[in-house]
């Protein structure tokens, strides 16, 4: 039996790149008009996800591919791609990130604190606790968790 000819890996990711990288149109336009909607198949999904994440061995899989993955790629792609997309993403997330703050926001303004003690006074942590309990119970409120 003959061996399967192949193409080097060099050519078949370079063609992948030439058309792949010319296909941001079909993209948007799949992203805009998918087959099923992202957010019931996301839903459905969540057992299947808790299963996975519980899977025997599982943290040695997820080490593996961040041991393969490495400190040099990871600081490659970040500050070569991440570094020209950051600016631009942080932009177009303005309207989400006041959004998703607006909650939090309205919650630190509404909620009342005990009084400042003196510096180093001990009691002054109940400030803390009191603003970490109030954003904890806003977050879990919004999942609709509960408090």
């Amino acid at each position: 039996m003959a061996n399967v000819v192949v193409r080097p890996t060099a050519d078949v990711a370079k063609k992948w790149v030439d058309v792949a990288g010319g296909r941001g149109d079909a993209y948007a336009v799949g992203v805009k008009n998918p087959r099923r909607p992202w957010q019931a198949q996301a839903a459905a999904a969540v057992p299947t996800w808790k299963v996975a994440i519980s899977a025997a061995g599982i943290d040695r899989r997820m080490l593996g591919g961040i041991n393969k993955a490495g400190d040099a790629k990871q600081i490659a792609k970040a500050s070569t791609l991440g570094k020209d997309r950051y600016g631009p993403g942080v932009g177009a997330a303005q309207a989400d990130f006041a959004a998703g703050f607006d909650p939090y926001n309205q919650t630190i303004g509404s909620t009342t604190l005990p009084e400042r003690k003196p510096r180093g006074d001990p009691a002054n942590y109940n400030r803390s606790k009191a603003m970490g309990d109030a954003l904890h119970a806003k977050r879990l409120s919004l999942l609709g968790a509960g408090a």
